[in-house]
């Protein structure tokens, strides 16, 4: 019956969804309703910020203003001040004393019942196209009028604008390669979208993956093992709930940063590895033949991609010391000296910190669903990514069925490459980027990937990037990334 529905667990499981959004200043601000569109020459940010009644003291402000960021360039849009009670008597009595006409305050509704309040930030920018590539974030700054010293917190709102690749008239798009690759295209064809069938294996099973942050320069003691061990024996439990599903192994990575003498840090990254697998294994919650373990003493790969991405000064210079200076030939010195110290600094206070963590990889097997689709009723527990696509199918690739099938899928296995990346197809689809980078961006270094994430580039306006990955895909064959290359390029 491939016609069969899954309606129960379809309309169950999209109850649930919602849009959330995003969130600033330890939290206590939450941004909603996002839109960005380009009108003319101009890029028009529009936006919801809500924030609860005591987000500041009375008598401080907390001033709020977006910025546009890559990794070498940035504009600051307008910024809005949000006062406390008191603050705000004093300046509107300043206001009517001075003649004076502030144009940072916002309109602010307030919601009695709710304790919360919020504003609508509507502001324009000149466009730039480097801007179509570019990420969100929020800096707020906080003072009194004490005159203590502002603090500021920086905050990431989205990794990429999601312009939707919409322009003036509303039509997908993708501008102009500066390098001369790619052509304009009015929108994304939907015959070079890839989906991929999840296929079952029962050997293979499921992979399920994550991360635990360490403190960069804390030692651990025996209380914090056992902490992260109830964090992965969690994400265990959570997965073996489902009826069918069995652990098979489990492996432990990990990885520190250069804290001092490098032999000092394997051996830190190696007991506490280690002392986690203990922990682990005193919970029996797999053999310890099972359960494997790895370490990386300075995680310089990690290190190098995160500069990349880094906002700070001599970022070029920092990772040219990186790739061409060997660690035990002076990588570290070299770095240590560039800018006086300065790029090191920066290294120390906001790269390092993060590529100390503990990784695991969790296998499980599972259990064929069954044949009978009259069964599949009575077992929703052992439903898998291949039962949706297969139940997907049975619909026209892109009609609005097909694409909730696919997009349920993406979201109830995070940890199956193929129900992600077919995800990712369906926003590309609909126009929605920053949706499909969502779900892709975890696999973009997956070969199968390379098709979708050359189409979604194109879809952000970064046509250079986007013929890189339709190359690669090309190249091993894809028929539908053949396709977009022979209609995008001269």
């Amino acid at each position: 019956m491939r016609q069969f529905r899954l309606s129960i667990l379809l309309s169950a499981a999209l109850s649930f969804t919602s849009v959330l959004g995003q969130s600033a200043y330890k939290g206590q601000l939450r941004v909603s309703d996002e839109h960005f569109s380009v009108q003319g020459d101009l890029l028009r940010v529009h936006m919801k910020v809500s924030y609860d009644n005591d987000v500041v003291n009375k008598g401080e402000t907390l001033l709020f203003t977006p910025v546009l960021k890559t990794a070498d360039r940035y504009a600051h849009l307008t910024s809005v001040a949000v006062s406390g009670d008191s603050r705000e008597r004093y300046e509107q009595r300043t206001d009517r004393l001075r003649q004076r006409r502030r144009i940072n305050v916002p309109v602010v509704t307030r919601d009695a019942q709710g304790g919360s309040r919020s504003f609508v930030y509507d502001t324009t920018v000149p466009w730039q196209s480097w801007m179509a590539g570019a990420s969100l974030y929020a800096v707020c700054e906080e003072s009194s009028w004490q005159g203590r010293d502002p603090h500021s917190f920086e905050d990431l709102l989205l990794s990429r604008l999601p312009l939707g690749a919409k322009g003036v008239s509303g039509r997908a798009y993708a501008p102009v390669s500066q390098g001369g690759g790619l052509r304009t295209a009015s929108a994304v064809n939907p015959s070079w979208v890839q989906f991929l069938a999840p296929a079952y294996d029962a050997t293979t099973g499921i992979v399920a993956t994550g991360s635990i942050q360490l403190p960069y320069d804390t030692k651990l003691r025996k209380k914090h093992y056992q902490q992260l061990a109830d964090s992965v024996a969690e994400r265990i439990g959570r997965m073996t709930a489902v009826s069918g599903r069995r652990l098979i192994s489990v492996d432990l990575t990990g990885y520190g940063a250069p804290i001092g003498n490098r032999l000092k840090n394997e051996r830190r990254a190696a007991d506490q590895t280690l002392r986690l697998k203990q922990a682990l294994t005193d919970r029996r919650i797999t053999g310890q033949g099972d359960l494997r373990v790895a370490w990386v003493a300075e995680d310089w790969d990690s290190i190098s991609r995160l500069v990349g991405d880094a906002p700070m000064t001599l970022r070029a210079a920092t990772l040219d010391i990186i790739r061409s200076i060997d660690v035990t030939q002076g990588r570290e010195q070299a770095l240590q000296t560039l800018g006086s110290g300065s790029a090191y600094s920066y290294l120390q206070r906001s790269v390092f910190p993060r590529v100390c963590r503990l990784s695991y990889s969790l296998r499980f097997s599972t259990q064929a669903a069954p044949a009978d689709m009259q069964l599949w009723r009575n077992m929703p527990s052992v439903i898998t990514p291949d039962n949706f696509y297969a139940t997907a199918l049975a619909y026209e690739k892109g009609s609005e069925m097909f694409c909730d099938i696919i997009d349920l899928a993406g979201r109830l296995f995070p940890d199956c490459a193929e129900a992600a990346i077919d995800a990712a197809a369906v926003a590309i689809l609909k126009g929605d980027a920053s949706r499909a980078r969502t779900y892709i961006e975890p696999w973009q270094t997956d070969p199968r990937a390379y098709c979708n994430m050359g189409l979604l580039y194109l879809l952000e306006g970064n046509t250079d990037k986007a013929e890189v990955y339709l190359r690669m895909a090309d190249a091993q064959g894809v028929g539908q990334a053949h396709e977009a290359l022979r209609h995008l390029t001269w």
